[in-house]
């Protein structure tokens, strides 16, 4: 009987515990950015500089 109560237990739990787990869902962000330098006083500095950033999760704990 103790036996079976035990199993009954922790197979409970574990199911209780399976419900409430989170569900990873890969996602990303990509974002752009351009930067304008002008010129200042004596200085001819006029250019652009362009900037691109990803950024993908693969998995809970691994992403690029």
């Amino acid at each position: 009987m103790k036996n079976l109560f035990l199993k009954t237990l922790i197979g409970s739990l574990l199911i209780a515990g399976a419900s409430y787990a989170e569900e990873f869902t890969p996602n990303g962000s990509l974002g752009f950015t351009q930067t304008f330098y002008g010129n200042a006083g004596k200085y001819k500095t006029e250019s652009s500089h362009p900037s691109a950033v990803l950024n993908y999760n693969f998995a809970k704990d691994w992403n690029i």
